[in-house]
């Protein structure tokens, strides 16, 4: 359950969702491509878009700008800014983003995120 409970809440914990996603990348020129990532959650109504331009200096990392949009029934927030994606190994990289996000109120700030991903 989440907590505080609120009753008049209808994110109450017990929503089943079905959350398909699309992953799409494609090879631009030597060195730049580009992908595209999007979700969306049936049971929340809630989407997921990011897309991004990205150069690889190196095999070791790669580096771009990128475009998010999040939509909800209570949000919508765009966000753009910059990436880098260190790769260790085949089966790890490190990812850095940051840049500025514009919510649905016009309140702009920064964000920044951080990612791990290893491949078992």
């Amino acid at each position: 359950r989440l907590s505080p409970y609120t009753p008049s809440s209808d994110k109450a914990g017990n929503r089943l969702t079905f959350n398909p996603q699309l992953m799409l990348w494609r090879q631009l020129g030597r060195g730049v491509d580009t992908d595209l990532i999007t979700s969306y959650a049936t049971g929340t109504s809630s989407s997921f878009v990011r897309a991004r331009i990205g150069m690889h200096p190196s095999e070791s990392y790669r580096m771009g700008i990128e475009a998010k949009w999040l939509d909800g029934r209570n949000y919508r927030t765009k966000k753009h800014g910059v990436f880098v994606v260190l790769k260790f190994s085949e089966k790890l990289t490190l990812e850095l983003n940051a840049g500025q996000e514009e919510p649905n109120d016009h309140n702009a700030g920064a964000y920044a995120g951080i990612a791990i991903a290893a491949i078992f």
